[in-house]
């Protein structure tokens, strides 16, 4: 009904944002053919409207969704030319660029490419904290804190540094979350901080 007023109103760029969210809402309802259908349709509209904003949006759930339904080359080949894109001269859209290295983090990590995944999240985590985005910051030092795990596991090592530093992401995390006043997120963090200190009880691992 939203997106039928806007259109009415000529507001054409509301019209095709609604539509996005509807394509989210559908994702989120299991329904993932339809909003991929959706998806693509509006990165054809803001491609041919010249609306980078639209297109990086559209782009970055289409990724989103892709590796949500185990598509992970498909997600890895749409998120490296949408970061290509958002890097580019004429866009350089820092907020797109976090979140498309963050995806190509998660992706490489189902991977298993535990190289490409520090890579990619150290360069996030750097644009973040220059540009003070705290809410991604949360975000990025959880996926951090997963990658240090998912390195120790690896690796067959749990040195003292390696235990400190996860713990220290996820401390990171909480105190952002709890600075942001956002509650859901802070249990989130405790709750992945746990099963993290539960982890290391059950293998004889001091926490730092």
């Amino acid at each position: 009904e939203l997106a039928a007023f806007s259109n009415n109103i000529s507001e054409h760029f509301i019209k095709n944002i609604i539509k996005l969210i509807l394509g989210f809402i559908l994702k989120q309802e299991g329904n993932t053919e339809k909003a991929l259908e959706i998806f693509n349709e509006q990165i054809t509209y803001f491609a041919k409207e010249k609306v980078a904003i639209g297109a990086m949006l559209s782009w970055a759930m289409i990724v989103k969704l892709s590796i949500e339904t185990g598509e992970v080359d498909k997600a890895l080949n749409t998120a490296t030319k949408s970061l290509e894109i958002a890097q580019s001269s004429k866009i350089n859209n820092y907020f797109f660029i976090i979140y498309f290295q963050k995806y190509i983090a998660d992706i490489y990590l189902l991977k298993g490419d535990l190289i490409a995944v520090k890579m990619y999240l150290e360069k996030a985590i750097m644009l973040a904290k220059q540009h003070n985005l705290k809410y991604q910051l949360i975000e990025l030092y959880l996926d951090y804190a997963k990658y240090m795990e998912e390195y120790m596991k690896a690796k067959y090592t749990y040195s003292h540094d390696y235990v400190k530093l996860t713990a220290e992401m996820y401390e990171r995390a909480l105190q952002l979350s709890k600075e942001l006043k956002i509650d859901y997120l802070a249990d989130i963090v405790r709750k992945e901080r746990g099963a993290f200190r539960t982890f290391c009880q059950l293998k004889s691992i001091e926490i730092y």
